[in-house]
């Protein structure tokens, strides 16, 4: 059945702009398309059979096996979610309309409010005065920014901030001049943490930095990364975006 999903779904080669490699990047897809077909999905689905298996004998019993599997019955639905996503992600073409950048990051905001109050972070937004707009796949792009968003949560410290800055270039002086929409993420790097990795698997941003690299790519923009190396300090990813005139 799991060959039968990776012949039917395998998404297409990629060209990756840039230094990046794209058999290597097409290559790094397909594992990890098969790592969450071949086990992250059938743990929660073996889990369920077995606690299915042994019906429980008290009340008490009763309804921490029915929390269990309604547990591993969300974590399976949001791996499937991920998958389909993902998916989504390598397809050759996509459909892009006008898109205020603004409102896909209030979306993706809103997305990761209970992710970011179990991590008891605080994201505060600093947009442009000015409505900005891009080409975007709505649903894809909205869901790059929440998966980005959680993993800058996971990797920040307790009771700190992240800061989200847009910005744009001033309108093209030339007809080739190409203006651009800047947003800068920053925050404040924590210890590493397995708990928050668990629930933000469970809230359903299982999608790792792979899938945020190709939607952005494919959209004509670019992604930085700077990760710090040490607790407490200052951590930053920027993105852009070609602006639309």
């Amino acid at each position: 059945m799991i060959r039968a999903l990776w012949q039917r779904f395998r998404p297409p080669p990629l060209q990756i702009p840039g230094d990046i490699d794209a058999a290597k990047h097409q290559e790094l897809n397909r594992d990890n398309i098969l790592q969450l077909l071949s086990h992250d999905m059938r743990s929660p689905l073996a889990s369920i059979i077995a606690l299915s298996r042994h019906p429980a004998t008290t009340a008490e019993a009763s309804e921490n096996q029915n929390t269990r599997i309604r547990h591993n019955a969300e974590t399976l639905l949001h791996l499937i979610d991920d998958f389909v996503f993902s998916m989504h992600a390598n397809k050759k073409e996509y459909t892009q309309v006008d898109s205020l950048i603004d409102g896909l990051l209030d979306d993706a905001v809103y997305q990761i409010r209970e992710l970011a109050q179990l991590l008891q972070v605080k994201i505060e937004l600093d947009l442009d005065d000015a409505p900005q707009f891009i080409l975007a796949d709505q649903v894809l792009m909205a869901r790059m920014l929440s998966s980005l968003l959680a993993t800058v949560l996971r990797r920040s410290e307790p009771n700190s901030r992240v800061c989200i800055q847009l910005l744009h270039d001033l309108p093209p002086s030339g007809p080739v001049e190409q203006a651009w929409v800047h947003c800068h993420i920053y925050f404040r790097a924590g210890f590493a943490d397995a708990e928050p990795h668990a629930a933000a698997t469970h809230l359903g941003f299982g999608l790792n930095t792979d899938f945020i690299q190709t939607v952005v790519h494919k959209h004509r923009g670019t992604i930085d990364f700077n990760w710090p190396d040490q607790p407490g300090t200052q951590g930053t990813i920027t993105l852009r975006f070609p602006l639309l005139m």
